[in-house]
């Protein structure tokens, strides 16, 4: 016996109650039976010929001539019921019956016909279902992205309907602080520096607001270019050394002196990116802590651009919010300003570019994000 049929066989065995297999019949060459298995085995005589053991066989000879010579795949027959002696008695099948070719003749796998219609019920239930699912699905994405652009003009519009009153603010307050006609009193001077601060703070938020409001509608435009690292952390770092500068956080750059590839991305937007690591790094460090900036290749092939600080650390029941907008992580009541939208547009800004953000951190020894951008020539 081929090793093919006896893994028909084996399938056969091992799907019984499964699939509802009566059995397999194999017939030689001149359609007598030569071996049966599965409960089959209880009623069929090996070498009887198949048309006395199945009767409504007779008048396939043409079809099953060209099974035989490989012309034909299978042939499926009609449901068919009769009766049969078996070891408990007489028996009552009803049969749906599949012929296929092998090395000797003929191979018919039996089936029980109740079963086989209870599985193709239950496989039509199961299309149904999933073509419900589906369409589900489609409807609750339409739905989504409608209400995300929804979001997103009305994030637009709010947000140029506060600008032009908080420039008015800010105009003001600088005019009552540089008019020397008419000087303020020191006090008075205090509380057009709050108002100056508050004003600069909240304008940060509109900004990043519209700028979040834009990506995510996909409105943002892109200047993919070959760009050397070395160029954008030098245009970087003065400005990070400035903010250091003011808590006596020392700037580590460790990529100095050192040769890496040109990588993929838009100059504007990468800078963002590094100085939103940058400012992170120096806001929430401790007094006198370190920044520290690198860059290697990842196991992706891409060159990865990292900002490490040694401030207190995210803890990890937070990790899932990192790049949420608007989560500032508990420090909402801190002094530390900040709007929360920063790492949602670096990791938004990233993925356009076909880049990824990442992050590491310890509670106690400090956080390190990341940029990994394709490299040029990939």
């Amino acid at each position: 016996m081929t090793s093919v049929l006896s893994d028909m066989i084996i399938d056969a065995t091992e799907n019984l109650y499964q699939t509802g297999i009566l059995g397999l019949v194999l017939l030689d060459k001149d359609f007598n039976i030569v071996d049966s298995h599965g409960i089959l085995v209880d009623w069929i005589d090996v070498g009887s010929p198949a048309v006395e053991v199945f009767p409504f066989l007779i008048g396939y000879d043409d079809e099953f001539e060209e099974i035989k010579s490989r012309k034909r795949e299978s042939l499926l027959l009609p449901n068919v019921s009769f009766m049969a002696d078996t070891s408990h008695g007489q028996k009552v099948f009803s049969i749906h019956l599949t012929a296929r070719p092998s090395d000797d003749g003929l191979a018919l796998l039996v089936q029980d016909a109740t079963s086989v219609a209870a599985m193709e019920q239950k496989i039509l239930q199961q299309r149904n279902e999933l073509a419900l699912a589906e369409r589900a699905l489609k409807k609750a994405k339409a739905a989504a992205e409608e209400a995300n652009l929804e979001k997103s003009r009305f994030l637009t519009q709010m947000s140029h309907d506060l600008k032009t009153p908080m420039n008015a603010i800010l105009g003001f307050s600088q005019l009552l602080e540089t008019d020397m006609n008419i000087p303020l009193a020191p006090e008075h001077m205090e509380c057009i520096g709050h108002i100056h601060r508050a004003g600069n703070h909240l304008l940060d938020i509109i900004n990043g607001i519209l700028d979040l409001a834009r990506i995510e509608s996909g409105k943002v435009s892109l200047n993919i270019q070959n760009l050397s690292i070395r160029e954008i952390l030098n245009d970087c770092l003065p400005i990070a050394k400035t903010l250091g500068e003011k808590r006596n956080i020392e700037l580590i750059d460790n990529t100095r002196g050192r040769n890496f590839p040109l990588v993929r991305s838009d100059r504007t937007r990468l800078i963002q990116i590094l100085l939103n690591f940058l400012s992170n790094g120096i806001k929430y460090n401790r007094e006198g802590g370190s920044v520290v900036i690198d860059s290697h290749s990842t196991a992706m092939g891409k060159l990865r651009i990292s900002v490490s600080d040694t401030g207190k650390g995210i803890a990890k029941h937070l990790f899932a919010s990192i790049f949420q907008p608007f989560n500032r992580l508990g420090e909402e009541n801190s002094m530390t300003e900040g709007t929360g939208v920063g790492l949602a547009i670096a990791k938004l800004l990233a993925e356009r570019m076909e880049g990824e953000v990442g992050f590491e951190s310890k509670v106690g020894e400090g956080s390190t994000f990341w940029i990994d951008l394709p490299v040029a020539g990939d």
